[in-house]
């Protein structure tokens, strides 16, 4: 009986309100016949969350329920609350007859007696709309609002995105949050500015409700299949102003919008993957995985976590949930590094942010470590929301991290990690176990996911080959500046390091492989601010090595991407990321893809080569054509750079070099350097090998290996420039570690230009530091291609010109061209 009497009053209720609103606030301007299909509010009960078999991994993802819908059609007030004095009824509308006017601050609110959005819940909204005026307010036109239905204490608002004064005239605004478990009922409140008007049409409202996966074989089995060029971006910050403003990049003009939301995100869409997004978008901004996949449907999208170091946290206004938030901000101090004097670790650069105890030093409170506490953080706050595709964990360094302070020092290197007061731990110790701990920590996460979640980190410069074995993909950040900086020439010896490390985390990656190639411009060092931040087009040079690094990504299977300065730049399009069926570059998602699939592995198309010299320490002695510091020998026929010190600073290192003039290098001509080496006692640092003059480096790069057992078969080229006496230098960098090398040898010749094949064209890339011409023959290659010609492009004509190659084509040094060519079909 009391439940009808309810229904009863509701009803009774109901009927007053609309009668009042269609008489006084609204004014209905073309009334539409009953149309009960274009209105619509239904609630169906949360689904039951299926059981999940002991033991197994298990991922998550989102089921979308719309539960209202109202175009102001037939029932313009079922769910809804029109405040007085501020709306009305217009036939203005969008895709129908009739629509609301927001205006003098006006609202629109959900009534929580028929629509009740249900606690720790995520909701989308979404209403299109077209601005009548933009209002009094330079950052924003609309604010919205989630309000609990029992309190009316500011405190206890939800905010969601607001529509930023700079959106496009008229189209579709989504947003939505997680609402928190305080109360039991909420609202949605959608208001304009002071001197705004704003047509409002086509209210909908989502539920989002998160179910467990254990078989995530469809979830991923376009991955492998996504045709060349392969698009993946690495983007930080988030919605709002944050990108709009381009804070992060662009400090000049933070002050105002660069950007409208809706041109970065459909620029953004256009990757087939994202990584980097801030975590806080699910619960402020819940409409925007939907916008993504509205625009693109196959994106995969994973949010930034960090590992070793804390996060910056604004604390967001009133209620509104920011998991990053909930987790750092009352993080127990004694999960943080210490120095010997029991002062907190502030990472080195980065002021405000400091290094967690990831080790098993660190003490439980509350009964648990940071290693366990982040691994439930990252499982309960980001895959069991559903709302991603898995995580991209910045900072999963197998070795010292860089933020560290004196990294590169032992004399000054205080990082107590065994928490006993004493300066005891050396580098290369330190090394050792934060291997251990990012291994067992990646392992915890991929033994509870299993492959229903994507996992992608960024293992920094030292790309360790064991860390690499436990994800789906590496994020190789501003991978090209080592090529362009601080050396007299462009660096070969770079490039072929990076080629390495690229080929080695496609190998041994987990499937679906995710390496993400993030190239970038602006003469910037990852982190350091240097780079010229203050254009919004790419310059010559960005587009010159925009075009070598994106063939350089297509020489393997990566997801690429040019960023004009850091993660922070606009997501920016290319000639050469969508080519139509005419050859002519188009920025349109359909043309994504248009080299197809490879139809064979990269070759290098190496010339003939000549040794023209070699050491292999028969003799059992350092030969006469080389010279070393104290702590280099030969012991059994193997070169040897050890340093036992771990406790002081060598700025110089320790090295062995040959004497410069010893090996017979030759002005014009390219060289391949082999040699064999292996780590005998953990580094450290690094080993770092250069090619040198008595003017400086003429081009360098640091060996992989840190740990003890790490080895290889190097093999390097480069291109000497002049007549200078040159030579070949191993450095043990700054502190203490055992090295052998072996096996030296010098080849003249023995490098060439790349070349891979796809189905409907191929690319040809020249590390080399002079020119290279192809012939007719070089160009039709071993597939004996036809047709061959250039992309029709806009943004360097000379290259990209749609003409046809015929009988020979010559390369730039460091710099490559996708050519179109016949469609051969793979098999």
């Amino acid at each position: 009986m009391l439940n009808k009497k309810s229904s009863l009053f509701k009803i009774i209720v109901f009927i007053v309100l609309t009668s009042l609103l269609l008489s006084g606030c609204t004014q209905q301007t073309d009334k539409k016949s009953s149309d009960q299909s274009s209105t619509f509010l239904n609630i169906p009960p949360v689904p039951e969350t299926p059981d999940i078999p002991k033991g197994a991994p298990n991922g998550w993802e989102m089921e979308s329920t719309e539960i209202f819908f109202n175009d102001f059609e037939s029932s313009p007030s079922l769910g809804l609350i029109l405040r007085e004095e501020c709306t009305e009824l217009v036939d203005d509308s969008i895709g129908g007859h009739t629509a609301i006017k927001l205006f003098n601050g006006g609202s629109i609110q959900t009534n929580a007696d028929e629509l009740p959005l249900s606690p720790d819940t995520y909701y989308v909204f979404e209403f299109d709309y077209k601005i009548l005026n933009r209002g009094n307010d330079e950052n924003n036109i609309v604010s919205t609002f989630l309000y609990p239905k029992e309190s009316s204490n500011i405190e206890n608002v939800i905010h969601c995105l607001p529509m930023l004064s700079n959106a496009e005239q008229k189209g579709t605004f989504s947003s939505g949050a997680l609402t928190t478990s305080a109360f039991d009922e909420y609202y949605l409140v959608i208001q304009v500015h002071e001197g705004a008007e704003l047509i409002v049409d086509n209210i909908k409202i989502i539920r989002l409700t998160s179910m467990p996966i254990t078989d995530s074989s469809e979830r991923w089995s376009n991955l492998e299949n996504i045709s060349y060029p392969r698009l993946g971006n690495y983007m930080l910050g988030g919605t709002g102003s944050g990108w709009a403003r381009s804070e992060r990049s662009v400090p000049n003009w933070s002050d105002q919008y660069v950007y409208k939301e809706e041109e970065i995100e459909e620029a953004l869409a256009f990757f087939d993957i994202v990584a980097g997004p801030h975590l806080n978008i699910q619960s402020k901004d819940t409409g925007f995985a939907k916008r993504m996949k509205d625009e693109n449907s196959n994106i995969i999208m994973m949010p930034y976590a960090n590992y070793i170091v804390t996060n910056y946290v604004w604390p967001p206004p009133h209620a509104t949930i920011d998991p990053d938030e909930e987790f750092y901000l009352d993080m127990p101090n004694d999960w943080i590094m210490k120095h010997t004097n029991d002062s907190d670790v502030e990472a080195y650069q980065w002021p405000g942010q400091f290094l967690t105890n990831i080790y098993n030093s660190c003490p439980e409170v509350g009964g648990q470590t940071f290693d366990e506490a982040i691994t439930e953080f990252m499982l309960d706050d980001i895959t069991a929301s559903g709302y991603w595709d898995g995580i991209f964990i910045d900072n999963c360094f197998g070795s010292t991290s860089h933020y560290v302070p004196n990294f590169m020092n032992p004399s000054q290197f205080d990082y107590d990690v065994n928490l006993n007061g004493q300066r005891d731990e050396t580098i290369a110790q330190v090394n050792e176990l934060s291997r251990r701990a990012v291994t067992s920590f990646l392992q915890n996460i991929k033994s509870e996911v299993g492959n229903n979640e994507l996992i992608v980190v960024n293992n920094g410069y030292n790309l360790d080959y064991t860390v690499v074995s436990y994800v789906n993909g590496i994020v190789f950040e501003l991978f090209t500046n080592p090529w362009f900086q601080s050396q007299s020439q462009n660096n070969e010896l770079a490039w072929r390091r990076w080629i390495n490390d690229y080929f080695e985390a496609q190998e041994k990656t987990l499937s679906p492989h995710l390496n993400i190639l993030e190239a970038g411009g602006g003469g910037s060092e990852v982190g350091y601010g240097l780079a010229d931040k203050n254009y919004l087009e790419p310059t010559a040079s960005d587009i010159e090595h925009h075009r070598f690094a994106l063939g350089s990504a297509l020489l393997s299977d990566g997801f690429y991407e040019y960023d004009l300065y850091d993660a922070g730049s606009f997501p920016y399009w290319f000639d050469e990321y969508s080519v139509n069926n005419d050859g002519v570059a188009v920025n349109e998602p359909k043309y994504k893809g248009y080299l197809g699939m490879p139809l064979r592995d990269a070759e290098e198309l190496k010339s003939s080569s000549t040794l023209i010299w070699e050491e292999s320490f028969d003799a059992g002695t350092i030969p006469s054509s080389m010279e070393g510091d104290s702590g280099v020998s030969v012991d059994n026929t193997k070169l040897i750079i050890n340093n036992p010190d771990h406790e002081t600073y060598a700025p110089d290192g320790t090295k062995v070099r040959t004497k410069l003039g010893e090996i017979p290098f030759e002005s014009g001509k390219t060289y391949v350097v082999e040699f064999a080496w292996q780590v005998l006692e953990t580094l450290d640092h690094a080993v770092k090998i250069k090619v040198r003059s008595n003017e400086g480096n003429l081009a360098s790069t640091r060996l992989y290996g840190v740990f003890k057992g790490d080895s290889n078969q190097e093999r390097f080229h480069i291109t000497i420039p002049d007549n200078q006496d040159y030579g070949l230098e191993f450095n043990l960098l700054f502190g203490g570690g055992k090295v052998s090398i072996d096996n030296i040898k010098i080849y003249e010749g023995g490098a060439g230009p790349w070349r891979r094949d796809f189905e409907n064209g191929f690319v040809l890339v020249n590390p080399l530091n002079k020119l290279y011409t192809f012939n007719a023959s070089e160009l039709s290659g071993k597939l004996d291609r036809t047709g061959i010609k250039r992309i029709m492009g806009s943004q360097a004509p000379e290259v990209n010109s749609g003409k046809a190659v015929n009988n020979s084509l010559t390369l730039q040094p460091f710099d490559a061209i996708i050519l179109l060519a016949d469609t051969i079909q793979s098999s």
